[in-house]
C-alpha cells in the first residue's frame, strides 16, 4: 500500500502511451483467482518466477488468500521491509503464509534479503474453473513427505483439503496449517473445532488435533505493521478446512 500505482492509473497510463492491452488468463503466473457470489479466492500453485531472478520469492507454495464481501479475511502477511533482518526472514518464511508447515521449517531455503537456496517444485494435478489440486516436494528430502492441497470454492464456501503424502517413512514431528487473518478480524471465538470470526464468518476443521490462536505483525505498508491474529491448526495426515458465512 502506498507504493505501487493503482490499476486504474496503470490503464490510464497505457492508454496515454498508446499501449493496447487486453485481459488474459493467469496461466504461467502460478496464481489462480476464483470468484463465487461475494467471495474472491487467490491460490498460489506456482514455482519461482522468473527462475533466474528469485530475489523477491517467498516460501509460500499452496497459499490461499480470501476476501468475503470485499473484506479481506485470510491474507498474505505482507512485505514491510527489504533489510536483511529478522522481520524480512519471517515475512519470507513458510510460517508467514496460509499453507502447511512441517517441523517449523520452510518449504525451501530463503535467506538474506534476496537469496534463495535449495528450491521446492510445485506440481499441478488439476486446474479448472473452481478447483485446484497441487503438491510440492519441499519436505521430501528432509522428511520423506509431500504436501498436497486441494482447494474448492463453491456456493457453500471455501473448502481446503490438506494431505501429507508419505513416499518414505521418515519421522514427522509437527504438522500445522496456518491461517493469517486481516487485522480487521478483531474477534475470534473457538467453539470446539470451529472458529467464529467477527459476527458471521466461520471456519470448521476435521482431522484437527489442536487449535491455537496467536498474533503476528501484518505489514500494511513499507515500514508499517499492525498486530493481527492467526490460527495454528495441528493435524497428522489429513485436514479438511471450510470457511463459510452463517
Amino acid at each position: 500500500n502506498g507504493i505501487a500505482p493503482t490499476t486504474d492509473v496503470l490503464f490510464e497510463t497505457a492508454s496515454a502511451l498508446g499501449i493496447q492491452w487486453q485481459p488474459s488468463k493467469l496461466m504461467q503466473s502460478g496464481y489462480r483467482r476464483y470468484n463465487q457470489n461475494d467471495m474472491e479466492l487467490l491460490v498460489d500453485i506456482g514455482n519461482i518466477n522468473p527462475s533466474y531472478q528469485p530475489g523477491h520469492t517467498h516460501s509460500d507454495m499452496l497459499q490461499v488468500c480470501l476476501q468475503m464481501q470485499q473484506q479481506p479475511i485470510l491474507v498474505d502477511t505482507g512485505t514491510g521491509t527489504y533489510q536483511g533482518n529478522s522481520i524480512r526472514r519471517r515475512e519470507r518464511s513458510t510460517e508467514a503464509h496460509n499453507t502447511v508447515v512441517v517441523n517449523n521449517r520452510s518449504q525451501f531455503q530463503v535467506w538474506g534479503s534476496f537469496r534463495v537456496g535449495k528450491r521446492a517444485i510445485c506440481t499441478v494435478e488439476k486446474d479448472n474453473n473452481n478447483t485446484t489440486i497441487a503438491h510440492h516436494d519441499g519436505y521430501l528430502a528432509a522428511y520423506g513427505i509431500n504436501h498436497r492441497r486441494r482447494v474448492l470454492l463453491n456456493d457453500e464456501g471455501l473448502h481446503i483439503f490438506d494431505v501429507i503424502l508419505h513416499p518414505s517413512t521418515k519421522k514427522i514431528i509437527t504438522t500445522v496449517a496456518l491461517f493469517h487473518f486481516d487485522y480487521t478480524v478483531e474477534e475470534i471465538v473457538i467453539h470446539n473445532e470451529v472458529l467464529q470470526l467477527n459476527e458471521n464468518i466461520f471456519m470448521s476443521f476435521k482431522g484437527v488435533t489442536n487449535i491455537k490462536i496467536d498474533t503476528y505483525q501484518q505489514a500494511i505498508g513499507f515500514n508499517k505493521w499492525k498486530q493481527a491474529s492467526k490460527a495454528i491448526i495441528y493435524f497428522s495426515d489429513e485436514l479438511y478446512t471450510k470457511v463459510y458465512k452463517a
